[in-house]
């Protein structure tokens, strides 16, 4: 009878990687968009703009989390007005929920650039 030590822990899927950047990308253009259509001084272009750029760093860092890497996220993607809060929290939890892998830097950074990002979000929300 094989002991737990001696199945391989599951790998990290491309395509569950790929649910998370589409998430990362879609908050990253409703944050820019916010940036864009900002009317008070709370909510200024630059402060916006700046979190859709953390966006940005924590999507290009997890894109290199598999081999080969995908593509950057947010490419395509048209601001629709969702929540960039609901969005990067939905991101985490299913980031979190990926297999740990010591040996993968990248997706490791991801995490924590992930992390950032949604701490950048969550401020506008405090």
């Amino acid at each position: 009878m094989p002991t737990p030590d001696a199945t391989p822990a599951p790998g990290l899927e491309a395509a569950d990687l790929n649910a998370v950047l589409d998430l990362l990308g879609q908050a990253q253009v409703e944050c820019t968009a916010l940036g864009n259509q900002a009317a008070h001084p709370l909510d200024n272009h630059a402060v916006w703009h700046l979190r859709a750029h953390r966006i940005w760093i924590a999507g290009e860092t997890l894109t290199e989390a598999v081999d080969p890497p995908l593509p950057p996220p947010g490419q395509f993607n048209v601001a629709t007005g969702q929540d960039p809060l609901q969005l990067m929290t939905d991101a985490m939890e299913r980031l979190l929920a990926l297999p740990d892998d010591l040996d993968n830097f990248a997706l490791f950074q991801g995490r924590l650039d992930t992390s950032d990002a949604l701490a950048a979000v969550r401020l506008h929300y405090a």
